[in-house]
């Protein structure tokens, strides 16, 4: 299921016939540390994935690296493997959208920003213990709801209505439990992905932003000038992938087809799925 296409956002690199971008790249490595974490266990070393828990003890032992490590300490499950599906389906659109770099950097900031601001916060929510990808692949979840608000997922149901109900699930999980740490840490990193995404004018959160403008009367002039800016930007992308085309179906005229690279052959059968 492809949402949208952009061929600035090209394969890192290839595995075969395989091109692995940054989602593909983050589920193996995902995949490489589980069956690391496995490994350790079954050798008796599990204690050595503490030095890479984010947690209250290894932060005030100076344990810095952790901030960035945590979500790739994780043991082989069933949930795991959930959770790598839901980034390959939806991660993928979001580094479309996005582009590879920045894409990068959104999964990044979603890893260390709320694990930062949940240490600052500690003295008043207790201690914490950061394992696992979970909240951040959801957090991609929601923002590929924020980006395709009407795609349609599982039995018709547009992916707004999935996100708002596993997110209302999720809080009143927290609340009952009276797990302070888990409900900021999840609501940080919703809320960082909004803002993230709000600045690259997805289509959600300016709609999320027009109607709490209409709500409170405040004037939806800015919304309407992001809106501008967007498709503005996304008429500048379309505009460069035609001329990536051209140059290919130019070089193929001098060249042959044989003087393709494997990028370049890539970019070609995708712009003829795209016109099927």
């Amino acid at each position: 299921m492809r949402f949208g296409e952009s061929y600035s956002n090209r394969p890192l690199f290839t595995m075969g016939k395989l091109p692995m971008d940054l989602t593909r790249t983050l589920i193996a490595a995902h995949i490489v540390t589980a069956l690391l974490t496995a490994t350790l266990i079954g050798m008796g070393k599990g204690e050595l994935q503490e030095l890479f828990i984010c947690s209250t003890a290894t932060i005030r032992s100076l344990y810095l690296w952790t901030f960035a490590t945590y979500p790739f300490v994780h043991e082989v499950s069933i949930w795991l493997a959930v959770d790598l599906v839901m980034l390959w389906w939806f991660g993928s659109e979001v580094e479309t959208f996005l582009g590879t770099p920045r894409f990068g950097w959104f999964y990044a900031a979603l890893a260390i920003v709320p694990a930062v601001a949940i240490f600052i916060l500690a003295p008043y929510l207790g201690n914490f213990s950061l394992q696992g990808e979970s909240e951040i692949h959801f957090a991609v979840f929601v923002g590929f709801a924020l980006i395709y608000p009407n795609a349609m997922l599982l039995f018709g149901i547009k992916a707004k209505w999935f996100a708002i109900v596993f997110v209302a699930i999720q809080t009143i999980t927290n609340l009952s439990y009276h797990q302070w740490a888990a409900f900021w840490y999840f609501w940080i990193t919703l809320g960082l992905a909004f803002f993230l995404l709000h600045r690259r004018n997805a289509g959600g959160c300016l709609a999320i932003t027009e109607w709490f403008g209409r709500r409170t009367g405040v004037s939806g002039d800015r919304t309407a000038k992001r809106e501008r800016v967007r498709v503005e930007r996304q008429r500048q992308r379309e505009d460069a992938s035609e001329k990536q085309i051209d140059d290919i179906l130019e070089k193929i005229s001098t060249q042959g087809l044989d003087s393709l690279s494997e990028r370049e052959r890539t970019i070609l059968r995708d712009a003829s799925r795209n016109d099927k």
